[in-house]
C-alpha cells in the first residue's frame, strides 16, 4: 500500500513538474550594448519583442511556433504587397529607353514610439527589382542608384521585387505588381518598408541552438554571431 501510494506521489509530482516546465516564460536577451533587446516566450505562443537602443525604442508582439530547431514569428500573419504602387505613364522626354524610379516608404522610430512616415528615392542596390522576370538585365545609374533602364525592345508586363533580408534562412518570397500600361516609358515604383507594423517581424524565421536563438543570417543558411542567450524560465 505505501509502495503504491509512492508511486502515485511520484507520478503526480513529475505530471506537476512538466506542467510547469510548459507554463514558464522564457526571456531572452541579445548581446548588442548598443542595442539592448529582450525576447520573451509566453506558453500560449505569444511573444513580446522590446528594443532600446541609443536612438530609438520598440515593443512589437505576435504569435511564435517552433519547428525543429526554427522559431517563426508571426507565421500566419497576412502581409500585404510590399510593392506598393507601380505608376506607368508615356513622358515624351524619354527616348530610346523605358526608366524605373525607386520610391521606397521610409519608418523612423523614436523613444515613445514615434513613427515618421517619409517617401525618399530608394535604391536598386539593396531592393532589387525585375522586369518581368528575374533574368531581365537592367541598368543603373551609377549617379542615381534609384534610377534604372529597361532596353527599349522589352514590353514592360510586370514588376517583382525580392527584399533582402537577413531574417530568415534563404528567404524565397517575391511581390508581383501588374503594370497598368505596358506601352509607357516610365515606371515609378513605390515599395514599402519591411519595417512598417504590417511587414515587420512577419514569418521571419529564427535558428535554435540549445539556450541560444540566432536572429540573423550570412550567406544562405550560416548563422551570424548576434544571438540572443536564454536568462531564465519565469512562472
Amino acid at each position: 500500500m505505501k509502495l503504491t501510494y509512492l508511486i502515485v506521489l511520484i507520478w503526480i509530482s513529475a505530471l506537476l513538474s512538466c506542467q510547469k516546465k510548459k507554463d514558464t516564460v522564457k526571456r531572452y536577451r541579445n548581446d548588442i550594448p548598443i542595442e539592448a533587446t529582450s525576447l520573451s516566450l509566453y506558453p500560449n505562443n505569444e511573444f513580446e519583442l522590446t528594443i532600446h537602443a541609443d536612438y530609438y525604442s520598440r515593443t512589437s508582439s505576435g504569435k511564435f511556433q517552433i519547428s525543429n530547431d526554427t522559431l517563426i514569428l508571426n507565421p500566419s500573419q497576412l502581409t500585404d504587397n510590399l510593392i506598393d504602387s507601380v505608376v506607368s505613364v508615356y513622358n515624351n522626354s524619354i527616348t530610346g529607353t523605358k526608366v524605373i524610379q525607386l520610391y521606397k516608404r521610409e519608418f523612423v522610430y523614436g523613444f515613445g514610439h514615434i513613427q515618421i512616415d517619409t517617401i525618399s528615392n530608394g535604391s536598386f542596390y539593396s531592393d532589387p527589382i525585375y522586369v518581368n522576370t528575374d533574368t531581365t538585365e537592367l541598368s543603373y545609374n551609377l549617379d542615381s542608384a534609384s534610377v534604372a533602364f529597361i532596353p527599349d525592345s522589352i514590353k514592360v508586363n510586370q514588376i517583382r521585387y525580392q527584399p533582402m533580408t537577413t531574417n530568415n534562412c534563404q528567404s524565397k518570397t517575391v511581390y508581383i505588381r501588374k503594370v497598368s500600361n505596358p506601352k509607357a516609358n516610365l515606371f515609378k515604383v513605390y515599395i514599402n518598408n519591411l519595417d512598417s507594423e504590417k511587414h515587420y517581424l512577419h514569418n521571419w524565421k529564427w535558428l535554435i541552438k540549445g539556450d541560444t536563438i540566432f536572429p540573423y543570417y550570412l550567406n544562405g543558411c550560416e548563422p551570424n554571431k548576434s544571438y540572443y542567450l536564454l536568462l531564465e524560465d519565469v512562472e
